[in-house]
């Protein structure tokens, strides 16, 4: 295949774009050049490690409700009423448009475009300049998918499995979706987040093939647009099905990262793996619980001294917690087997720990699953994918779901000894990863791209 330049549009956060580094890496390798829009808050060691260019671009997506904070950020002295205007005079919008125009006449020819799901309404903006250049375009899903044909997956923020979903929970979550939608329709006069966007498909000559399916827990999604799911359909739910224009590829995990440490973290690491090595007892657990300090801060403290307490009574246990330090202050004393770092290389630590406990977000999950390390998890976002990840890991037998705001420290004392004790969960992933590096590989995500591109429809 010739060499194709492709932009690659990721949602503007570490965890987005550290999901399709991989990704990104094989399609470098294989010749093609690709390009990164980019908002300038993302850290310059990740940007600098990004196999191509990266480009400025600081712009908010519309249609997903933006007027609000936008306005807040400007000290609206009314904010209802400037919240208003911005949705009816289509602010964010055009400023979005402007933007994307600019930055597709700055890159220059594109012969591909990778956006990301939760990007979902640039591909409104972009439909005519894909149609007029002949531009291929594939959603890149960092999660788990948002639609299923069968229609029996519980939403992603959910720890229910398909067999426990009922016609019940299923009617709940619906009517809370719809309830939502109407209060936002009536309190915005018709220019809620789905009638902008309804507006924009019908102004932007969308033909209704892509139609866009709103009935989803996070990003609404079009259909019949090829959908290229970074994780491996084996950790799904059996029986769930996907459409044709879905396509998992897997981890993907491509050259290793730079990760950024503490200074004494590599002194600190080889000490632990030594002392481990020397005596069997000693067991290594990793602790990271995202970066949703802000928000989860009370429950992350509260979860931590449990932990604490636990490494009290258990002197074998060497806990490696990463932790942002604004948060240390607020621990009791620690014990002296806990070990508190504010920068861990992630990808260095799991093939070393006996057990990672985890917040569930996709990206550690895959982490360690490629590791070989088995998992407790622990959600501490119930808005996010996180209690969906956990249900899977738990349900295939990788790992066991815990409850962060109800676990007691016994309970969750006796789930690290079920895990360390019983070898079934580092079985069970073992042969997980083995078969997941067997079939997606680089080889067959890079025949899966070049038979896509190949066959790729003229849009319509």
């Amino acid at each position: 295949m010739k060499s194709l330049r492709i932009l690659f549009l990721p949602y503007p956060v570490p965890s987005h774009v550290n999901a399709i580094w991989g990704l990104a890496s094989i399609l470098a390798k294989q010749g093609h050049v690709c390009n990164f829009a980019l908002q300038d808050t993302l850290p310059k060691s990740l940007v600098e490690q990004l196999p191509g260019k990266a480009f400025k671009f600081n712009s908010l997506s519309f249609g997903v409700g933006f007027e609000g904070p936008l306005v807040k950020s400007e000290k609206s002295n009314d904010k209802y009423l400037d919240d208003l205007i911005a949705r009816m005079t289509s602010r964010i919008y055009l400023d979005r448009k402007a933007k994307i125009q600019a930055l597709v006449t700055q890159i220059g020819n594109i012969d591909v475009v990778m956006l990301d799901t939760f990007l979902f309404s640039d591909f409104i903006i972009l439909y005519p300049y894909l149609k007029l250049n002949r531009v291929k375009l594939f959603f890149i899903q960092t999660m788990f998918p948002f639609l299923h044909p069968e229609g029996n997956c519980p939403p992603l923020t959910s720890t229910t499995t398909p067999e426990t979903y009922t016609w019940w929970l299923k009617t709940k979550h619906n009517s809370r979706r719809y309830l939502r939608r109407l209060i936002q329709k009536i309190k915005y006069l018709n220019f809620d987040n789905q009638s902008i966007l309804f507006r924009k498909i019908k102004e932007n000559n969308i033909p209704k093939k892509f139609s866009i399916q709103s009935n989803t827990t996070f990003s609404p999604s079009f259909t019949n647009i090829s959908e290229l799911i970074l994780a491996p359909q084996d950790i799904e739910f059996p029986n769930l099905g996907k459409y044709d224009w879905q396509y998992y590829v897997g981890y993907l995990p491509g050259p290793k990262r730079r990760e950024l440490t503490d200074s004494r973290y590599p002194n600190l690491v080889t000490e632990l793996i030594t002392e481990k090595n020397l005596d069997a007892q000693i067991k290594l657990i990793y602790v990271s619980l995202g970066t949703l300090y802000e928000t989860y801060e009370n429950q992350v403290i509260d979860f931590l001294k449990k932990v604490f307490s636990i490494a009290r009574k258990k002197n074998n246990y060497r806990f490696v917690i990463s932790l942002t330090s604004k948060l240390w202050p607020k621990l009791e004393t620690i014990p002296p087997n806990i070990f508190l770092l504010e920068l861990v290389a992630q990808l260095h630590l799991l093939p070393q720990v006996d057990l990672f406990i985890t917040h569930a977000g996709l990206n550690s999950i895959k982490e360690a699953i490629d590791a070989g390390v088995p998992m407790l998890c622990f959600p501490l976002s119930v808005d996010s994918d996180q209690p969906g990840n956990a249900a899977r890991v738990q349900y295939h037998k990788l790992g066991i779901l815990g409850d962060m705001r109800r676990d007691r420290e016994e309970a969750i004392s006796q789930k690290i000894v079920e895990i360390i004790s019983n070898n079934i969960y580092r079985q069970n992933i073992a042969n997980f990863a083995k078969r997941c590096r067997n079939k997606y590989n680089e080889e067959h995500f890079v025949s899966l791209f070049n038979h896509l591109c190949a066959n790729y429809p003229e849009w319509e």
